[in-house]
């Protein structure tokens, strides 16, 4: 649904430039235009790409295994990379619902308490998050002064941002924290039941894949691969502009502002990011001259570069975890 408005916005505005510019309406299809410029892209740089994709999950394959490693367990390196790969399968149908497809995958296949995982995917996500922030404090730092006098000139596009700060949303993440709190206080309550033993097994579980960050082993390593993640996220943008000729001559400096922007549109609650991705990179582009129709057209070559390989290397993982892990049962060797 954002996508099929973010799609007619743009045709909209595609529509009334060529009016501008005399040509016929029948000539005129953002569409054709879209396919087009897929057909002209530098399919080189989309190979780096999907390089960058791999290299970037890899890591974050070897740095969830760091984060299981002080609970007790070492999990092949496959199964965490190949659970990954399907929690981002997953998220293209039902977003976020690829945190627990990974979790239950990795538990099902090295016998791990699926509620400890869970806890070690909440650390991994506060990790992103706080690198996220770290790339938004660098994108000001270097474009403050080119994001500032873009939303100065542009009044409706700051207008149309505003769902961010949705009070909605504020009062009903204020609700959830007094039900929290009334249950907390409220305890003593509900110990007489059974499923209280069971949450409250499954909270201290959780709890301790959270705390399993204190124990790492090599904290040097893990921060390699939290920079190698967060680096590789960045180029996959910066390829896609050598990619295509209207970006191909934007700088480093737009390429973060570009990835910030798109990297807000995937954590927004939709599959993929799909639509609310293509809105912000489109706005995020426009702040450096780029038209709307060439920004839209890059949004969905970056798009689907990354969906392609999610698809095709979920696909994979599909296949690949029940046959290499036929016959497989942790032993001794897999655990500290």
């Amino acid at each position: 649904g954002i996508l099929y408005y973010v799609y007619s916005s743009q045709d909209a505005s595609f529509q009334a430039q060529c009016a501008t510019d005399g040509i016929a309406k029948e000539d005129c299809a953002l569409w054709r235009k879209i396919l087009a410029d897929f057909r002209s892209v530098n399919y080189f740089y989309i190979l780096l790409t999907v390089s960058a994709f791999t290299i970037s999950n890899l890591s974050r394959a070897f740095r969830w295994n760091m984060l299981i490693a002080p609970l007790g367990y070492r999990p092949r390196i496959r199964n965490s990379y190949l659970a990954i790969m399907l929690a981002y399968l997953a998220n293209l149908a039902v977003s976020r619902v690829g945190e627990v497809v990974r979790c239950t995958l990795l538990s099902r296949y090295e016998k791990i308490p699926v509620d400890k995982l869970f806890g070690t995917v909440v650390v991994d996500r506060l990790l992103d998050v706080i690198c996220l922030l770290i790339c938004v404090g660098m994108t000001l730092l270097v474009q403050f002064g080119t994001i500032l006098d873009f939303f100065r000139h542009n009044a409706d596009i700051s207008a149309k941002l505003t769902f961010i700060y949705n009070p909605i949303t504020w009062v009903v993440l204020g609700v959830l924290g007094l039900v929290g709190v009334f249950a907390l206080r409220s305890r003593d309550r509900f110990r007489h039941f059974d499923l209280y033993d069971k949450v409250k097994n499954t909270i201290l579980g959780f709890w301790d894949g959270i705390k399993a960050i204190k124990d790492l082993e090599n904290w040097g390593l893990f921060l390699i691969h939290t920079a190698i993640i967060w680096l590789m996220y960045y180029m996959m943008t910066y390829f896609c502009f050598s990619a295509f000729a209207p970006t191909a001559n934007l700088g480093w400096a737009a390429a973060l502002t570009v990835f910030v922007f798109g990297s807000f549109g995937i954590v927004i609650p939709s599959p993929g990011g799909m639509g609310s991705f293509h809105f912000l990179v489109v706005q995020a582009l426009i702040i450096y001259m780029i038209k709307g129709a060439d920004a839209f057209s890059f949004a969905n070559i970056q798009f689907v570069a990354v969906n392609s390989c999610i698809i095709f290397f979920g696909l994979m993982a599909v296949m690949l975890m029940p046959f290499l892990n036929k016959g497989y049962v942790p032993n001794e060797s897999t655990k500290v």
